[in-house]
């Protein structure tokens, strides 16, 4: 009885096209109609697969590049160079802490050598 209300609830919802729950809330549709894109392909297009991208290229200067980034991002952000600095030593603990977790975990396990298979 209690599965049947709910499954008419549902249908009464359904035709009525969802009124009382929208697809987007209002204070979430943030782009304008108009400025909205939309991509339609449909099965017919012949669409380019683009596979240059599918092949990784190493970057030469890629510690040059990271510290431009980090440069860039810290101009933007208005974060200091000391946040970073605490947050690497932060992270270092955290590895620490994992390892001695690890060899806790290597030192908890059993050994069987009963030579029964189970």
């Amino acid at each position: 009885m209690c599965v049947q209300f709910l499954i008419e609830s549902l249908f009464g919802l359904r035709r009525a096209k969802f009124q009382d729950h929208p697809a987007v809330q209002p204070e979430l549709d943030l782009v304008e109609e108009e400025d909205q894109l939309s991509h339609e392909v449909s099965l017919s297009d012949e669409i380019d697969p683009e596979i240059a991208l599918d092949i990784f290229k190493p970057d030469p200067q890629f510690t040059e590049n990271e510290k431009h980034y980090e440069e860039l991002k810290n101009q933007m952000l208005g974060e200091d160079s000391d946040d970073n600095d605490a947050s690497d030593a932060e992270e270092d603990s955290d590895d620490e802490e994992e390892d001695e977790s690890e060899e806790e975990e290597e030192k908890m396990k059993i050994k069987d050598e009963t030579e029964t298979k189970i």
